[in-house]
């Protein structure tokens, strides 16, 4: 019965990813502050690690590579890890192997190393976006 509840977990997760990535492509981001779901750039004027993340995703969701890419470099890598992060969760459920504790923890620490990496990059050359 734990293998079933765990396979419906998978799945409920994979289905909540197709249902933001079909959000996504329907949003059409602003660049207007007073839009913005940053809480740090609503409220300090401040960009985060993410700025830009959300509309990059927007971007990459309708196939808009280039624009994706300038709101931030990150996404279509980002995408590409969850992905492959569900696979591999689904992989092992269904071949009947336990994940060994802490599997994503590395990819996790490793994402937001990048982030902080880029962004303190694209700060100083003042490449973030509006």
């Amino acid at each position: 019965m734990r293998r079933g509840n765990e396979i419906r977990k998978w799945a409920a997760v994979g289905l909540c990813g197709l249902l933001a990535w079909g959000a996504l492509a329907w949003w059409r981001p602003s660049n207007e502050v007073r839009y913005s779901v940053c809480l740090s750039r609503r409220v300090l004027d401040l960009p985060c690690p993410g700025c830009g993340f959300t509309r990059a995703s927007a971007h990459l969701a309708k196939g808009e590579w280039a624009q994706s890419l300038r709101m931030h470099p990150l996404a279509p890598l980002t995408a590409a890890q969850g992905i492959f992060i569900w696979l591999d969760w689904g992989t092992l459920l269904l071949s009947g192997r336990k994940a060994p504790l802490g599997w994503v923890n590395p990819w996790l620490v490793s994402q937001a190393a990048l982030f902080i990496g880029l962004w303190i990059l694209r700060w100083s050359s003042g490449t973030l976006p509006p």
